[in-house]
């Protein structure tokens, strides 16, 4: 067992705070976040550390750390935040909840966080800092990078590569044999089938309203 900082106050630390207290021997001792964003002295019952003293008050041969920070800034912060916590030392603690399906030997890097229904096909693999959120689907050799992000129910298709630091929005699928560059956006519900520029940004047309009123629809 270990014990873990959780560096974060947002909806993703909480989440994982009650996943790894459920699903794992991990002992979370205490939150962290840059002083500037510190707005109370505790934090689901654990004291809340400025990171700026993190290392005198639990220094990293007395605790491990998982940065878990969202995708904000094409999930720049959160590498911006996990390059700081291994400067200073810290092990980088992932996850891997047991209600997903992953393939014996699919490597996965530091700091990155696997979600219940998730399914890892064989010859995969997973970088660092990187979040697949509940019921990812990544099929049999395909990569997805460090820094990355793929929100619920997210299909990457086999042979595909996700570069490092991309955001895949809620059901959207990447088809067989495709590149996301760097840095891409995809929006929720988008369908992506050719290689994709770095930085490039998609998203699927809204749904339109079809009439002013749902009293006569029969379902």
């Amino acid at each position: 067992m270990a014990r873990v900082v959780i560096f974060g106050l947002g909806d993703y630390a909480e989440v994982a705070d009650v996943h790894l207290a459920e699903e794992s021997d991990h002992d979370i001792v205490a939150f962290t976040v840059e002083e500037a964003y510190r707005s109370a002295p505790s934090f689901r019952g654990r004291p809340t550390i400025p990171f700026e003293r993190i290392t005198q008050e639990l220094p990293p041969s007395e605790a491990a750390m998982l940065v878990a920070v969202g995708p904000s800034n094409a999930n720049r912060l959160r590498a911006r935040l996990y390059d700081a916590a291994r400067a200073k030392g810290y092990t980088l603690i992932s996850h891997v909840s047991p209600k997903a399906i992953v393939w014996p030997g699919v490597p996965i890097g530091d700091n990155s966080f696997i979600f219940e229904g998730s399914v890892l096909e064989p010859f995969t693999s997973i970088g660092n800092d990187t979040i697949l959120w509940s019921g990812v689907l990544v099929a049999h050799h395909s990569h997805v990078g460090n820094h990355c992000f793929l929100a619920p129910r997210v299909a990457i298709s086999g042979r595909s590569v996700v570069e490092d630091h991309c955001f895949v929005g809620i059901n959207s699928t990447v088809r067989d044999h495709v590149r996301l560059g760097a840095g891409c956006v995809v929006g929720a519900g988008a369908l992506i089938t050719k290689d994709t520029e770095p930085q490039s940004v998609y998203a699927s047309p809204r749904s339109r309203r079809y009439r002013d009123d749902s009293s006569g629809v029969k379902l």
